[in-house]
């Protein structure tokens, strides 16, 4: 302490001499100003303290309350913190259980997510134009050839192909789960507990279809569901921008009939999305088929009516996801000539692509 006071004393006798911290003590007194000034607020508000509560902060224990969703995981959270206009300040935490941040006293509102997804991406910088997305992916090269080469042997009403086409795609979010709270008062020199509950932000639909015709002669069918949300608003609850699609895959589920499953952003018409009413919307679900003879056809369904107001949802025990279940009765997939295809393959699906799937047929790369 003394040798500190008696290093004070020689830089203010210093100070008074303009020049003085272009030589001898310069580099120190420089060091200590800045030292005794960098924890002003200014300086300070993006860079959190991870020490305990003192006159200038507040500390939280954050709990994230997992008890309303079923089977959760989550490698890793996130949780943003937005005070008034400024950027928000986030802190990551490790695992499922949260921990404990030091913020300046003042009122927030927080957002927690899990962030160990690889195809979702977050925007804004407040609370309530806060979002998280799917990453858009181009398909339009292999959606065009298909629709070019396929027969249309079922249309959906009212559905432009062309439009259809020139589809925005999304890829199929991984599982998220956010948590909110608003207006949360944090006090200097006190510790307080931040309990958050967790929901679950996505939603995984099964399409089940029986009475498939020729089915022994199917070497590979996909799907495309559209009108789906492109983003979820934590503050809002509620998915938005009914704008893009998803691709998936459909496997066998017995003799006639296939199965496919498919993840969106929770589809919920009831609440404003910023893109319409319920019944501006429309859901279309087509079928890409390409025979073992190379025969290609495409079938579309309006699903809208299943998909907005489903008669029948369950929990996937292995996930603890919502599963809202399709079905559809017959795809009249025309007798196939005896005339296997002379290249052996299967048309528009072989594509060389290194992460091709494939699994019992192959689908569009990914």
């Amino acid at each position: 302490m003394t040798q500190l006071l008696l290093l004070l004393q020689s830089i203010l006798r210093h100070l008074s001499t303009p020049l003085s911290l272009r030589r001898g003590v310069g580099g120190e007194a420089l060091f200590l100003i800045f030292f005794l000034s960098s924890c002003q607020k200014d300086l300070c508000y993006d860079h959190p303290h991870d020490g305990g509560p003192d006159d200038s902060h507040g500390r939280l224990h954050v709990v994230f309350d997992w008890s309303a969703t079923q089977n959760p995981t989550a490698s890793r959270m996130r949780l943003m913190a937005f005070a008034g206009g400024s950027n928000p300040v986030t802190y990551p935490f490790a695992g499922m259980d949260g921990g404990d941040v030091s913020l300046w006293p003042g009122s927030y509102w927080f957002v927690a997510y899990n962030a160990d997804t690889e195809t979702t991406t977050t925007t804004g910088t407040t609370y309530s134009d806060f979002t998280i997305s799917g990453i858009d992916r181009d398909l339009t090269r292999y959606i065009s050839n298909f629709r070019v080469r396929a027969e249309f042997v079922t249309r959906a009403a009212d559905t432009d192909t062309a439009d259809d086409a020139n589809l925005s795609f999304i890829w199929e979010p991984e599982r998220v789960w956010l948590a909110t709270a608003q207006a949360f008062s944090v006090q200097a020199a006190t510790e307080q507990t931040l309990p958050m509950k967790i929901w679950a932000a996505t939603y995984q639909y099964t399409f089940l279809i029986h009475n498939v015709a020729n089915l022994d002669r199917v070497s590979s069918i996909s799907a495309t569901l559209d009108g789906l949300a492109r983003s979820y608003s934590p503050a809002g609850h509620c998915p938005k921008d009914y704008t893009v699609a998803e691709i998936f895959a459909f496997h066998k589920a017995g003799d006639s009939s296939i199965r496919g499953t498919l993840r969106v952003f929770g589809h919920s018409p009831e609440e404003d999305s910023g893109s319409g009413s319920a019944a501006d919307r429309q859901n279309t679900l087509t079928l890409y088929v390409t025979m073992d003879n190379g025969n290609q056809y495409a079938f579309e369904y309006d699903v809208t009516a299943n998909m907005q107001h489903p008669s029948f949802s369950s929990i996937n025990p292995e996930t603890g996801e919502i599963v809202i279940n399709i079905q559809i009765d017959d795809i009249p997939i025309p007798d196939q000539p005896d005339k296997p295809d002379p290249s052996g393959g299967t048309g528009l699906f072989d594509v060389d692509v290194d992460d091709f799937v494939t699994e019992e047929w192959d689908i569009f790369p990914y």
